[in-house]
Order: structure tokens, then sequence, then C-alpha cells
């Protein structure tokens, strides 16, 4: 339903910008899992934790999604849990800031 939603705000819209759009999409989303992926490894050497929980800990994604993945794969859900509600957290408190230092600088 949701996906339906979102695909009908794309009608009639060129494919040249579905395409920019898809590719900018893909980028981030590169982008993200490669900082995630470096992120978890350097963890993973300084913490008793595998690269695998904090892989999917660190990913940006949905708690839902992220929780039953991590039950599916046999890792603590609760850790999981708790990881992306601290980064939800943390980037709520953080984005005030940034943007107001990102007004005061134009």
């Amino acid at each position: 339903m949701l996906g339906t939603s979102i695909g009908c705000r794309f009608a009639g819209t060129a494919p040249r910008e579905i395409i920019r759009i898809l590719v900018l999409s893909l980028g981030s989303t590169a982008i993200l899992l490669t900082i995630t992926a470096v992120f978890a490894a350097g963890v993973s050497h300084v913490s008793s934790y595998g690269q695998v929980p904090l892989l999917l800990a660190y990913s940006p994604g949905g708690l839902a999604e992220m929780s039953l993945v991590a039950l599916s794969l046999g890792i603590e859900v609760a850790f999981v849990a708790a990881h992306h509600i601290v980064r939800v957290f943390i980037v709520m408190l953080g984005a005030a800031p940034v943007f107001a230092l990102l007004r005061r600088e134009k």
C-alpha cells in the first residue's frame, strides 16, 4: 500500500528524472552501507561483539525490519533494537543544532 502510493507520485515524471533519483539513491545507500561496515569492523576489533551483529545494529533501516532480520539470523534482538533506538535518539538530538549552524552559515 505504501509503495503503491509512493509510486503514484512519480506518475508523469520524466524517465530521465526517475533515473537521476535512482542513481542518487543508490549512491547514498552505498555511502551509508560503507560507513556502517567500516564502523562495525572498527568496533568489533575493540569489543567482544562480532562484525555481523554490529553491522546489523548500525545498519540504516527501520527498527522492526532490523529486529526481524536479527531474529532470523539468531542475533540478539534486544541488542539490535537498543542500538537502533539510541541511533534515532542521537539523530533527533543532533539535527536541530546542525540545522541551526547551517542556517547561520547562509
